[in-house]
């Protein structure tokens, strides 16, 4: 319990700072309105690969790839998406998933000549829990902290089932 209870308290305080200077209302493709990805379709196609990770830890490379690939699908289309993740802990005690503890992000944008404008994205605290294959990495199934006054409350049980899983 005790080796779980210091990722969790760090991804608190790390969230607890970055909500205090941002938000991601109103990101949400349901919440926003049709992107300008029509008047953009003429524009320069970059590829969003360019923005990946690249590093050569495959842990790491599965967590962006998975931001990039299947997260990026909950929000308005756009010309590229670009993942930042800050992992707080790695859990290689159980051989067979990997946990992975961090604040999780993706930003959408529209290219407009040199400018990259913002069309949506969030943010995503919480566990993801990664399966191994031949030195390779996919992530199985992501655990999300809840937003607003349930936030403290979804950390610490997420927690509590992490520990129960482990």
């Amino acid at each position: 319990m005790k080796r779980l209870i210091i990722p969790v308290l760090m991804i608190t305080f790390m969230l607890m700072f970055s909500f205090s200077a941002c938000s991601n209302e109103g990101t949400k493709a349901e919440k926003t309105p049709a992107s300008s990805a029509e008047s953009s379709a003429e524009e320069a196609v970059v590829d969003g690969a360019a923005y990946g990770y690249a590093g050569t830890d495959p842990v790491e490379a599965a967590v962006y790839r998975y931001m990039a690939e299947e997260v990026s699908k909950d929000f308005d289309k756009a010309d590229v998406s670009i993942p930042t993740v800050s992992i707080v802990a790695v859990d290689y005690t159980n051989k067979d998933e990997v946990t992975v503890y961090g604040d999780f992000w993706i930003d959408n944008y529209n290219i407009e000549g040199d400018t990259l404008k913002c069309v949506s994205g969030g943010n995503f605290p919480g566990v993801m829990h990664l399966e191994e294959d031949s030195g390779s990495y996919t992530v199985s199934s992501m655990d999300v902290v809840e937003d607003g006054a349930s936030f403290n409350a979804s950390a610490k049980k997420l927690s509590e089932i992490t520990m129960m899983i482990s």
